[in-house]
């Protein structure tokens, strides 16, 4: 390039400083794959899965430290690890490496009893553990408790591994017995493993601040310390009391509306009864009040013109003006007569009769030589007494009148 060897500051001319570039001599046809930035590492050194190491392309960097180069090694971001000759996502190094295949040779999907054996039936179990290889919903016998930790095997998410885990898994490691369980290659703090495995009294990651105060409370005070520091207990608030009081109060608001619609609805219809009321008393004379008690009344008729008047029968009981009136109860012709049922009836009151049915001669009745007028349906028709409204009837002249009711 130009310059003395001693002078020159980047030998490859990847951009990368000789004195920090990793890799000084990368191969000139692969320098634009060089990170000219380098590969993040956590706190305990471990990789991030993007990236290389710094002044490296991916065919000569081994950020994990492993002897294998990326590109070529099958788990890049730890060192337990460099090969997975089946393909299966396990690899070939034996636990306690990471995620180590319990059939390196053969492809599969177990990881309850072995992890990366056969498992036909999916069920988590591999075909050798299994005592139900072709049901995946049954795996063990009812009474099996492989690692004797009195967890059955069927609810057991750690069938042999004893634990006495109940959070977030049943069964599993649990070091510092706070229930929650152990990370492990298959179940990481991010699924709700225990970040603190060794402190009874927390278990989230100390950058969780979610439950500060609430829900779940971790590694913050939750009423049973001073407020300082992670001296939480990790007690389990239940948040759902919020929705229950919203529900409440809602329910309380719903039942006063109801209580106040039904009020208005009762003072309108008071209202309106006290209305037609007066409107009666209005109409009614005092031998229209028995007893002091308020009677409805009959309101004037309004009669069709049937040629025998300027007014039409009125139709009570369901018959027809022009029709011949049928018989009726005397409870009925008495509240067709007077409005009343069982009382004094008005017009015995005004023309001396009973107070039951009305007989000649009592001026309630017409005699029979009385004279009316024959309307358009044939019959004879005569209003008694004179301006009462009150109408009698008969087929022909000196037949007895009938009342028209």
């Amino acid at each position: 390039d130009g310059c003395r060897t001693e002078e020159d500051l980047d030998s490859d001319g990847d951009g990368v400083l000789d004195e920090i570039d990793i890799c000084k001599f990368s191969e000139q046809d692969r320098i634009w794959e060089v990170d000219t930035e380098g590969v993040e590492y956590d706190e305990n050194g471990v990789p991030a899965t993007s990236g290389s190491e710094l002044g490296c392309h991916p065919g000569e960097s081994d950020k994990d430290n492993d002897g294998v180069v990326d590109e070529l090694d099958a788990l890049p971001t730890d060192n337990t690890q460099d090969t997975d000759s089946d393909g299966d996502g396990f690899y070939d190094n034996p636990p306690p490496s990471t995620l180590a295949d319990n059939c390196p040779l053969d492809w599969g999907s177990s990881t309850m009893d072995q992890k990366g054996c056969p498992d036909l039936d999916g069920d988590g179990w591999s075909d050798e553990g299994d005592k139900f290889p072709f049901d995946p919903n049954k795996w063990a016998d009812e009474t099996d408790d492989t690692d004797f930790d009195t967890i059955l095997d069927l609810e057991d998410d750690c069938p042999t591994i004893a634990g006495g885990s109940n959070e977030d898994r049943l069964g599993c490691l649990d070091t510092d017995s706070d229930g929650w369980s152990d990370e492990d290659d298959l179940w990481k703090i991010s699924d709700g493993a225990d970040a603190f495995p060794n402190d009874p009294t927390k278990h989230l990651p100390e950058d969780e601040n979610s439950n500060n105060n609430g829900a779940d409370g971790n590694n913050t005070t939750n009423g049973t310390d001073s407020g300082d520091g992670n001296g939480g207990d990790n007690l389990n608030i239940d948040t759902s009391s919020n929705v229950i009081l919203y529900s409440v109060i809602g329910g309380i608001l719903a039942l006063i509306l109801l209580v106040i619609f039904v009020l208005w609805m009762l003072r309108d219809r008071d209202d309106d009864d006290e209305y037609r009321d007066e409107y009666a008393e209005e109409l009614l004379s005092d031998e229209e009040v028995v007893k002091g008690i308020f009677r409805n009344k009959t309101r004037q008729k309004v009669r069709d013109d049937h040629g025998y008047a300027s007014k039409k029968a009125n139709v009570e009981f369901g018959q027809r003006p022009g029709a011949k009136p049928r018989m009726q109860s005397g409870e009925q012709k008495q509240y067709q007569d007077t409005g009343y049922y069982g009382e004094e009836s008005r017009y015995d009151s005004y023309y001396g009769g009973s107070g039951g049915s009305a007989n000649v001669g009592s001026g309630y009745t017409p005699t029979n030589d009385l004279k009316g007028k024959i309307g358009d349906d044939g019959y004879e028709w005569l209003e008694f007494p004179e301006n009462s409204d009150r109408w009698w009837w008969r087929e022909r002249s000196g037949d007895s009148w009938s009342a028209w009711e």
